[in-house]
Formats: structure tokens, sequence, C-alpha cells
């Protein structure tokens, strides 16, 4: 095999593209699976080394193994990641102690979160890769409820964890407020 192209052996190795990707929530491993699988029942395409018009479907820039991973890697999700509070105005009860379990199924959004002063916390909202809208309702250490909106922009660190900036409002009592949530090494 040693006329093979680095593309054409990406081409094959996509058979396995769950082996080696985990994308919980996003439909690209079966997108990248059908397009990897179209490219490769067009034998033109591999023997002249040029991509297949299919694959367009995706991204013509997203063909081979390398470029598969570059481009799925862009695509931010929260699913099961842990952030934990890293700065929050005074108003707030977020904390360094408090831990939020996210899941994500397509665009929807929800978390799980405790720690600190906040005893049972729970948010569901919606994030389009870029910025999330949700809604929060927690207990605290003192037995009060609290509800509240909040707008956030999700980042990918240089390091590759995730880091949301955050404007937050309570709706049951006064207070406005920004944070900053930065995922931890599970």
């Amino acid at each position: 095999m040693g006329d093979e192209t680095n593309d054409s052996r990406a081409i094959r190795s996509i058979r396995s593209i769950r082996d080696f990707v985990n994308c919980p929530g996003r439909e690209w491993p079966t997108l990248v699976e059908t397009v990897a699988y179209r490219w490769e029942t067009s034998s033109s395409a591999i023997e002249a080394d040029t991509p297949n018009p299919e694959v367009e479907v995706v991204d013509r820039n997203c063909y081979s193994l390398a470029r598969v991973r570059e481009c799925m890697a862009d695509e931010l999700s929260l699913d099961g990641r842990t952030l934990v509070g890293v700065a929050n105005d005074d108003a707030g009860e977020v904390s360094a102690e408090t831990t939020f379990q996210f899941e994500q199924e397509g665009k929807r959004v929800y978390a799980a979160y405790s720690g600190g002063d906040i005893v049972d916390g729970h948010l569901v909202g919606t994030f389009d890769g870029t910025q999330w809208d949700v809604r929060y309702v927690q207990l605290n250490e003192d037995g009060e409820t609290a509800t509240g909106h909040s707008v956030g922009t999700v980042e990918r660190l240089g390091d590759g964890r995730l880091r949301v900036e955050d404007e937050w409002e309570w709706e049951s009592k006064p207070g406005t407020g920004e944070s900053v949530l930065e995922e931890v090494d599970r």
C-alpha cells in the first residue's frame, strides 16, 4: 500500500470513526460515516485523489481523517462536561465550590449543580454552539429558593477545556451580575 494517499487511508479509517471520536448528542459521526462511505464507493475519487462531489454535504475541507477531527473539534458541546465557578459578582451564590454536570441534546442544554452555598440547582435552556440562554432554579443552605436567567458565551480555551462568560439576573429577588465557569478535568 505504498502508493496509498493519506486521504485514502483516512477514508478506510473513517469506517471506525466511533472508535476515535466521542461526540455525544451530535449527529456528526453518522453524517461523516455516510459521506465517507459515499466517497469510498466512488473508486474514481480515491484513485484520482480528488474529493467526491458528495463530500460537500459536510464541508469540502473535512474529507481527510485529520480534517474530520479538526472540524469536529471546532464544534462545541457541553454534553458530559463538568464546569466549576471561577468568578462571580457578590450578588451571586455560585462559587469555586459549585460544580455543574452538563447534558446536551441537540441545542437543548441541562445541568445539575451544587456546592458552596448551593444545596441543589438545575438549569435548562438552549445552546447554539457559541452562546447559551438558560433559566435556573436553586436551593441554598439557608433553605431559600431562587430563580434567574442567564446569557453566556462559551469558548474553547487553549488547553481544550470550555469556558463560559455569563451575564445573569435573579428573577425571584433583586440582583444581577457576571460570572465565569470553566471546565475541570474529569
